[in-house]
């Protein structure tokens, strides 16, 4: 089993309470547009950089400035990728920079953690409404075992380490915790892949 995380700040910094791993400071590998080599027209709104992560990796973080998009891709044996969008209080789509020059790598056993910084002028205040995105063939593979008679639905349970259609069923969405401390508000979001092989973070 495997996790995976990266974390932003924009200006919000998501921690992590686990003991600290050793961190390594990283520069991109790869940035675009580059000044001076890039044409700005071509590139106008859109910027990306690219990371190794400590297993030699390649992450990608990718801002699309017109609409506010963050997007992410690990290419590595599961190539996940996860995204959101930056808005004001308006619901308009909120322009982000980058909050640093580079990445914090860290690693353990079992979890690989990319963390950068985003940076924006402010805050997303509007609850998010819309239903989450889940893949269709996913919903009908749990409808589909729910359909089994019981000692087959039980051996295609196990096969994706559960004993429970529900439980299943609630790995289709992340669980989001919401807290507050002192140094101000902080989500966490886990979402474990329906074999419950590996986690994102």
């Amino acid at each position: 089993m495997h996790s995976r995380a990266f974390f932003l700040g924009f200006p919000l910094i998501l921690l992590a309470c686990q003991p600290a791993p050793r961190v390594a400071e990283q520069t991109p590998v790869l940035e675009f547009p580059e000044a001076g080599v890039d044409d700005p027209a071509s590139y106008a709104g859109y910027a990306t950089r690219f990371y190794r992560d400590a297993s030699g990796n390649t992450f990608q973080v990718y801002l699309n400035q017109r609409d506010g998009r963050v997007v992410h891709v690990w290419a590595d044996a599961a190539n996940e990728n996860a995204a959101f969008t930056v808005r004001d209080t308006e619901g308009h789509a909120l322009a982000v920079t980058w909050g640093g020059s580079g990445a914090a790598v860290t690693a353990d056993a079992l979890t690989r953690t990319v963390r950068y910084q985003l940076a924006a002028m402010e805050w997303h205040k509007r609850p998010y409404g819309d239903p989450p995105f889940i893949l269709r063939e996913l919903t009908e593979l749990i409808e589909s075992i729910e359909r089994l008679p019981a000692e087959q639905q039980t051996q295609h349970l196990a096969l994706l380490a559960t004993s429970d259609v529900e439980q299943l069923r609630s790995r289709l969405e992340p669980r989001v915790t919401l807290s507050e401390d002192e140094a101000g508000w902080s989500v966490l979001v886990e979402h474990t892949s329906l074999d419950s092989r590996n986690t994102m973070t």
